[in-house]
């Protein structure tokens, strides 16, 4: 016999149909680009959860074509600067995975410090040559939405309140939202 799923234990039997891009059980977060302001946190899961500062070798953060947000491409030779988050609840890993792209693929990735953490990595296209340059996105503090990150965390969020008041859930995971609500 095998021990119950985890996310069926913290979420109740709707844990069962996660996105599948959670299916696996990600523990720590890795995060790269618009996910390592205070503001996009608070805005999305209502709170800055525990981080440390964390480096990926041989991946770098590039800046995407038309988008303000960047993607994590392998890269030989190069770091890609974040953090790690810890201590995720099930309900936030929803809120994040449906806040993400659904280009991105979530992959566990090797840290420098020898850790490993899950990261949203860009599969290919729309690649630009630079990097992401979190310095032009950064807020002015640590409580502000970053520049052109403020429209998209807005525009997510009326989607979001606009399904619910319909009944109905974003289309990007539609068992979503209800997990979210139980949890």
């Amino acid at each position: 016999m095998r021990d119950a799923d985890p996310y069926e234990r913290s979420a109740g039997p709707a844990a069962a149909a996660l996105p599948s891009r959670l299916a696996g059980g990600p523990t720590a977060l890795f995060v790269y680009g618009t996910l390592q302001f205070d503001a996009v946190l608070s805005g999305l899961i209502g709170r800055v959860p525990a981080r440390i500062p964390a480096v990926a070798s041989g991946w770098r953060a590039a800046a995407l074509e038309g988008r303000v947000y960047p993607g994590l491409v392998e890269a030989s030779g190069a770091v890609a600067s974040g953090f790690l988050l810890t201590g995720l609840s099930l309900r936030e890993w929803v809120i994040l995975d449906l806040f993400e792209d659904d280009q991105y693929d979530l992959r566990e990735v090797a840290l420098a410090s020898g850790a490993r953490g899950w990261a949203y990595v860009w599969p290919v296209g729309e690649v630009r040559n630079e990097d992401w340059d979190a310095t032009s996105s950064r807020p002015r503090t640590s409580r502000s939405t970053p520049p052109g990150v403020r429209g998209s965390l807005r525009v997510w969020r009326r989607t979001r309140a606009r399904s619910s008041r319909r009944g109905s859930l974003p289309v990007a995971c539609p068992l979503a939202l209800s997990v979210v609500a139980e949890a």
